[in-house]
C-alpha cells in the first residue's frame, strides 16, 4: 500500500512540475511590453482552448534568462503581426500570470 501511495505522489509531483499549456490555438488581439512598469509583457488573446481564455502574462522571472524572455516577446510580436495561432505554456503550474513559452502555429 505504501508503494502505491509513493507512486501516486510521484505522479502528482511529476505532473505539477511539468507545467501546463495555458492555451492552444488562440490568436493574440493585443500586446503590452510591460505591466505596472515591471519586467513583464502581457498578451490578450481570443479563441483557442485552455485554462487562460483572455489574458496571459510573461514575467521575466518565469524564464531562466533574459534572452529567453526577449525571444518570447519577439515571438508574441510575430504572432500578433501575422495573426498566427499560438500555444502558451507555463513550466511551473497553471497560473495565467507566469507564462514562459510561446509557440506559433501556421
Amino acid at each position: 500500500m505504501r508503494f502505491i501511495g509513493f507512486l501516486l505522489m510521484l505522479f502528482a509531483f511529476s505532473a505539477n512540475s511539468a507545467g501546463t499549456y495555458l492555451v492552444k490555438g488562440a490568436i493574440i488581439k493585443s500586446i503590452a511590453n510591460t505591466s505596472s512598469n515591471q519586467d513583464i509583457f502581457t498578451i490578450w488573446i481570443e479563441g483557442g482552448e485552455g485554462v487562460c481564455p483572455n489574458v496571459i502574462a510573461f514575467p521575466r522571472s518565469a524564464t531562466s534568462s533574459n534572452e529567453i524572455h526577449k525571444r518570447a516577446y519577439a515571438t508574441a510580436l510575430a504572432a500578433f503581426t501575422t495573426g498566427a495561432q499560438i500555444w502558451v505554456h507555463n513550466y511551473q503550474g497553471s497560473d495565467c500570470n507566469n507564462a514562459a513559452y510561446i509557440r506559433l502555429i501556421k
